[in-house]
């Protein structure tokens, strides 16, 4: 199953704020295991994502 309603979160709200915190998130970027098969939503993708900005935790600057 994929696309629309199948949206995971594979690296949790992060604050990017200097190049430690940057390079800190890129490393985790290679070991994201990918699901064979995969499906893409562009718009699924945004719809879920409506609910993980409101609970982020983190505010627009």
């Amino acid at each position: 199953m994929g696309g629309v309603t199948n949206q995971r979160v594979v690296i949790p709200w992060t604050a990017l704020g200097n190049t430690e915190t940057i390079m800190a998130f890129a490393d985790r970027i290679p070991g994201i295991r990918l699901e064979h098969g995969q499906l893409t939503s562009v718009s699924g993708a945004i719809h879920a994502a409506i609910d993980l900005f409101d609970g982020s935790g983190f505010g627009a600057v």
